[in-house]
């Protein structure tokens, strides 16, 4: 009787130990859209024609030129095959982001309502997210803890500027940027990007 005692205990610690080690499942898309916590979103500037120069005009225009001639390639050439940005109000990164991104070429003043005063002050606080979405439309936005999913539907042309509430807490969020069947296009970590601008933010590694 002692002997089944011990072996019951023993397997009961060896489940305990199991399940304290087994990582957190991460939520699926799906969870998330029907768990998720839903996220106002507003498009302070869009365009509906916007698409990318050549890559011939690209070159001449800003690749070989000035600011970026003889930079590293890979990181010039970063805004160009990505979509998704994120913008924290600081000129000098938003200047890069648009010449390389290719947004250079876009007609007239279409962020003007992003950047009123008060939007302004609340993207530098940490207070609301700022998302340049690039040939695609943002149909939704979910979110659980710091995970944004961002539900994006692709478009032949097209920008649209978008700004969303964040935490309270000043912390670097994950954004997801989903497909409505689920399918990720692409993750930015603010934590791990190079254009989040508060590095002391970003929670340091327990040893």
């Amino acid at each position: 009787m002692k002997r089944i005692n011990v072996l019951s205990m023993i397997l009961v610690a060896v489940v305990l130990l199991a399940a304290c080690a087994a990582p957190t499942p991460v939520p699926t898309v799906a969870n998330v859209m029907v768990q998720g916590e839903q996220v106002p979103f507003e498009i302070c500037g869009e365009s509906a024609t916007w698409t990318r120069p050549t890559e011939g005009e690209q070159k001449a225009k800003w690749w070989d030129t000035g600011r970026y001639a003889g930079g590293d390639d890979k990181v010039i050439k970063y805004p160009w095959t990505h979509d998704f940005f994120v913008a924290y109000g600081n000129a000098s990164g938003e200047y890069d982001i648009i010449n390389l991104s290719g947004l250079w070429t876009l007609a007239g003043n279409v962020r003007s309502k992003c950047i009123e005063p008060d939007r302004q002050d609340a993207v530098l606080k940490l207070e609301k997210a700022e998302v340049w979405v690039l040939l695609h439309r943002v149909k939704g936005i979910r979110r659980v803890g710091t995970d944004y999913y961002i539900v994006v539907e692709p478009t032949e042309k097209g920008v649209q500027f978008v700004q969303f509430s964040r935490p309270q807490q000043q912390v670097p969020l994950t954004l997801h940027f989903v497909t409505e069947n689920g399918q990720e296009v692409e993750k930015i970590a603010e934590a791990e990007s190079p254009y989040w601008p508060y590095p002391q933010l970003i929670p340091t590694r327990q040893p």
